[in-house]
């Protein structure tokens, strides 16, 4: 192939598999009160588009800090504007420093259980299927607290008809 020649066309099928991280990103997205440097040009409202117009790619990851708020307005008004270029997001990635269901301590194992709990409420908002958790350090001496905290999520989640 020429230099002069374009690349062929990515299979629609196999895009519709793929999805991009917001992460990848974090160095220009703006996020008010976190995140404001001069090199933090992109709205999150303006991920989905750009997704879809560079990379043909409409699945969208991002991390549960990459919300401005979850008032369910900004949630719904995110997901319309995600929809508006037939994109949605795929996986909310959550992660709650301590928090997580191999913590030792109890309360963050509550904790992680709770803010799990609202985050799954905030993907059925958002129509996304997926929520990704931080397992922490799974070992064997912690598997007889951390299963039933696991077990715990995914329950609520199926509920929803949300996977962990």
């Amino acid at each position: 192939m020429s230099s002069r020649q374009s690349s062929p066309a990515a299979d629609p099928a196999k895009l519709s598999r793929i999805a991009i991280m917001v992460l990848n990103f974090e160095n220009t997205l703006r996020v008010p009160g976190q995140w404001e440097e001069p090199t933090d040009t992109l709205d999150l409202f303006d991920v989905p588009q750009m997704f879809a117009d560079r990379y043909g790619v409409h699945n969208i990851e991002i991390q549960h800090t990459h919300f401005q708020t979850t008032e369910e307005s900004y949630l719904r008004d995110l997901k319309a504007r995600a929809e508006k270029s037939q994109s949605r997001f795929s996986n909310i990635n959550l992660e709650f420093g301590p928090m997580n269901m191999s913590a030792a301590q109890p309360v963050l194992r509550l904790q992680t259980i709770d803010l799990t709990k609202q985050w799954i409420d905030h993907a059925v908002t958002l129509g996304c299927p997926r929520v990704m958790i931080n397992q922490g350090a799974p070992s064997y001496e912690n598997k007889v607290w951390s299963i039933p905290t696991l077990k715990t999520m995914v329950e609520y989640a199926k509920s929803k008809g949300v996977m962990i």
